[in-house]
This record gives structure tokens, C-alpha cells and sequence, in this order.
């Protein structure tokens, strides 16, 4: 899907607002999220409000971070 849109890839830094308008809008087929440590402290997925499914989620660290990457599945 990234090919028919015209675009290979982007690289988006924001919060909860400017990220969820993204995935609102089923725009990303693929996704790498990088977390600090300090921002996973007392966050739960199950706290989101509307919380998106992703496809075979893999996650690895990257000292000291965290790096979460999935291909996201969309309801029809």
C-alpha cells in the first residue's frame, strides 16, 4: 500500500494526538516505535481509549530503549 501512495517511508515524532490522527486514518502499513524507559512507567495498552490491532508485533530493546515494530490490520 506505502508504493500506491506515492511514499516509501516517514519518519513522524509527536505524542498520543498527532500519532492517533495518523492511525485514525489507516495511513501506515508498517510501524517502528521507539519508547524511553521513563515514558513506559505506569502506561497500559488496555488505557487506551481506541487501542488498534497490529499484526505479529515484535519488540526488542535498544539499551536503554525499546523499539516496538508491526504491520497494522485495519476493520473493514
Amino acid at each position: 500500500m506505502v508504493g500506491a501512495r506515492q511514499g516509501q517511508s516517514l519518519l513522524m515524532k509527536g505524542g498520543a494526538t498527532v500519532l492517533g490522527a495518523f492511525f485514525d486514518q489507516h495511513l501506515p502499513d508498517r510501524f517502528y516505535f521507539l519508547f524511553a524507559p521513563e515514558f513506559l512507567e505506569g502506561r497500559r495498552a488496555s488505557r487506551l481509549p481506541h487501542a488498534q490491532q497490529a499484526h505479529n508485533p515484535e519488540g526488542r530493546r535498544v539499551d536503554p530503549n525499546l523499539l516496538v515494530s508491526g504491520l497494522m490490520v485495519y476493520p473493514l
